[in-house]
Formats: structure tokens, sequence, C-alpha cells
């Protein structure tokens, strides 16, 4: 059992390392007695997985994000949210300052074959999906892909762009959420592209 400021948790059959976060999130891995492993986070054991990986904290300290395996499939979870589909691979979230949105880009196929996955809801299917950028106040997310066709497109909320022949870099908001900046090719002509994000 864990041990937290002279209060005893819940008896396991075995626990992992013990995270803390910056706000005083805590959070471990426990196995059961049927041999699965479960996040505790707080005195609270999420879903039951075959194997589980350690937790990370989200910029707020509060929210918690890891993935678990069940049945050779990888489930992202992030708070109480834990993805229905199973991943070939679920790359960690990127998240707003205060913790409450996120977005993280995962593999369907193990080959060209990615999704974005923002606050719960999975978008296209893409032969490639590069870092996802979150806005620091959550209003917005955006990242570059490739369709199945090889074309190159940046998503910008559900909103697919595609007037550029190549995206050369991942998309980056500004700290105050107003501007999304990335390269860019049209014809020969390389540009870094600003656009403005509406409030």
């Amino acid at each position: 059992m864990v041990v937290v400021n002279g209060k005893a948790g819940k008896d396991y059959k075995d626990i992992d390392k013990v995270f803390w976060s910056a706000a005083g999130v805590i959070a471990y891995s426990a196995q059961l007695d049927d041999g699965r492993w479960v996040q505790v986070v707080g005195e609270t054991p999420g879903p039951a997985f075959d194997q589980i990986d350690p937790p990370d904290f989200a910029p707020d300290g509060k929210t918690v994000t890891y993935t678990g395996r069940r049945d050779g499939k990888v489930h992202r979870v992030v708070g109480s949210w834990v993805s229905e589909r199973g991943y070939v691979e679920a790359r960690k979230p990127v998240f707003s300052t205060d913790g409450k949105s996120w977005i993280f880009r995962a593999s369907v196929t193990g080959g060209p074959g990615w999704v974005a996955v923002a606050n719960g809801r999975e978008g296209p299917v893409f032969g490639m999906v590069g870092v996802p950028a979150m806005a620091p106040d959550g209003r917005a997310y955006a990242y570059r892909a490739r369709t199945l066709r090889g074309k190159d497109v940046l998503v910008f909320n559900d909103q697919m762009i595609e007037w550029f022949d190549a995206v050369l870099t991942d998309p980056v908001f500004s700290d105050d959420s107003t501007r999304l900046a990335f390269g860019a090719r049209i014809g020969r002509d390389i540009w870094w592209k600003v656009l403005e994000v509406e409030k």
C-alpha cells in the first residue's frame, strides 16, 4: 500500500514507482490480484490494463495522462477520458496552459495511418500526422498532415487548409494564442506563414 501524510491507501498485489506533481497530485501504478494493472490517481484507480506506462501530468499538475495496453492494443487515458479505440501507438498529449484542452496523435495501422485526437474527438485518418499544437488558452489546435494520397495539409480545428504545395514545419501558437505560424512551400517559394486566430 501507499501511505500519504499518515493515511494508508488500498492494498494491492504490487505497486510501481510513485509520482507527484507540482500541484500535489499523486499517481502510481498498482497491480490487481488478477495480474492486471491500474493507474491510481489520488485514491482513485483507473481502468484495468494488461500493462501500464508511467504517468505524465498536464501543465496545471492536476490532469494525469498515461497509456495502457489491453489485448495487444494501446489505449490513451487523459484525466477521466479513456480512448475506446485501441491504437498501435498513442503519443503524449499537448495541453493548454490550464490542462483542460489537449490533443495527441496516434497510429491506427502501424504504417501510413495516423489520426489526431483533440479533447476526445478523433479526426480523419492521414498518411502522416506531425506534432500537434494546442493554443495556450485551449481555444484552438493545429497540426500538419499528409493525406493518404500524398497531399500536404494543415488542419486548424475542423478546417483543412490546402492552398500550399508542402507544409515544412509543425505549427506553433503565439503565447497569447492570437497567431499561428508554420513553414510552407508554394511552388518554389518557401514562406513562413502567420495566421491570425479569431477570438
